[in-house]
């Protein structure tokens, strides 16, 4: 919403009396709808983050994973979206500091903007093998899939993860297939 407004004051004992400001303008910020405060959304997965408000003619957004200390550009210039969305790869890293940015350019070149809650960006690891029962000595392959992670260390527990045992330590994320 931009509109121009002025202001009245007048002398409550003698309405005759009053002054009329000079314009100004309201200016409305964008108003962010994804990601939502306290969201936790994968690394590596494709998000929607999307925004209401004015009619604007440009849009920067940005991200940050220390609550501001510093931001990382997503777009720089993003023209007008009747959508009000942009589709994000969200970066693979982990973070509860995450924050959204967004600057809007409006018709007349002010620039306004808003910044999201704190969300979570996390790490994300799935085991895509069936386990059932394994004979000694047998030779499994197991499968893994996930985004956001780098390196991974493999235990196993023979009593529903009270003990953990090394199976293999630091490695590769890829491949995504260990024989054991």
């Amino acid at each position: 919403l931009t509109t121009t407004c002025t202001l009245r004051y007048r002398k409550t004992s003698d309405p005759t009396c009053f002054y009329i400001s000079v314009g100004f303008v309201i200016y409305q910020n964008p108003l962010i709808g994804t990601p939502a405060t306290g969201a936790i959304w994968d690394g590596g997965d494709t998000k929607a983050i999307t925004w209401s408000g004015g009619i604007y003619s440009r849009i920067k957004l940005a991200y940050t994973i220390n609550n501001g200390s510093s931001w990382i550009n997503i777009i720089d210039t993003l023209t007008t979206n009747v959508m009000n969305s942009y589709n994000w790869v969200v970066p693979r890293v982990s973070s509860a500091q995450c924050k959204i940015r967004i600057s809007a350019t409006l018709a007349d070149s002010t620039t306004v903007t808003s910044t999201s809650g704190l969300f979570s960006i996390q790490q994300n690891l799935n085991i895509s093998t069936m386990f059932s029962s394994w004979t000694a000595g047998e030779i499994r392959t197991i499968t893994w899939t996930g985004t956001g992670v780098d390196t991974i260390k493999m235990e196993y527990s023979a009593d529903i993860g009270t003990n953990w045992f090394l199976v293999t330590p630091k490695r590769a994320f890829a491949p995504s297939t260990f024989n054991w």
